[in-house]
């Protein structure tokens, strides 16, 4: 029996990038590819004659547009919930009971009820294009894709709505949130390798 002292869940959250055209009009929080990286509109603007180019935490202008790195195209497309301190998930199974007399003592169930799957999060923003994403997300009632990760290796892929979104603060102190996301779909199960 292997023993396992489990680390923290983190929440990913999916991105689409599509790639960088040249004198197009771009609005804020578009995500696109150029080159091997994936960048994110911070500016709304047409493209210039390049695209952006760079991996720093400058912003880069192209044309009209300022546009921020994310990552290298590869590993982004899923961004990190980030600034999470504490987070929590629930997987339910609804049930019909179908005991009948004959089967005293002991219940009988089918699992033929609704499944569902909730998480939550709660910490400070360290990403402002994360907190924006997710703003417009509760605001529209987007239903977004979400990775959630274990400590141990294994990941669960959905469809989730997020459900609530608290943000607060206190003088002096930076901006905290919690939030909640319900599965708005199938949600995939992959264990650890």
């Amino acid at each position: 029996m292997s023993k396992y002292g489990g680390k923290d869940l983190l929440i990913k959250r999916k991105i689409t990038a599509t790639a960088w055209v040249t004198l197009t009009e771009y609005t804020v929080g578009q995500y696109v590819t150029s080159g091997l990286n994936t960048y994110r509109c911070k500016v709304a603007g047409t493209t210039g004659a390049t695209g952006p180019t760079g991996t720093g935490t400058t912003p880069i202008t192209d044309g009209t547009v300022q546009w921020m790195f994310v990552g290298v195209t590869a590993s982004t497309t899923h961004l990190t919930v980030a600034g999470m301190r504490s987070t929590g998930m629930t997987i339910n199974n609804e049930q019909v009971d179908v005991t009948d007399k004959g089967d005293v003592p002991w219940r009988q169930l089918l699992a033929v009820g609704i499944r569902s799957m909730e998480l939550s999060a709660s910490g400070i923003f360290s990403n402002a294009d994360v907190l924006a994403d997710i703003m417009v997300d509760v605001t529209t009632g987007a239903i977004v894709t979400f990775k959630i990760i274990s400590g141990r290796g294994d990941f669960f892929d959905g469809d989730y709505l997020v459900g609530s979104c608290e943000r607060n603060g206190e003088y002096n102190g930076a901006e905290q949130y919690s939030l909640t996301l319900s599965s708005a779909g199938a949600v995939v199960y992959t264990p650890a390798p």
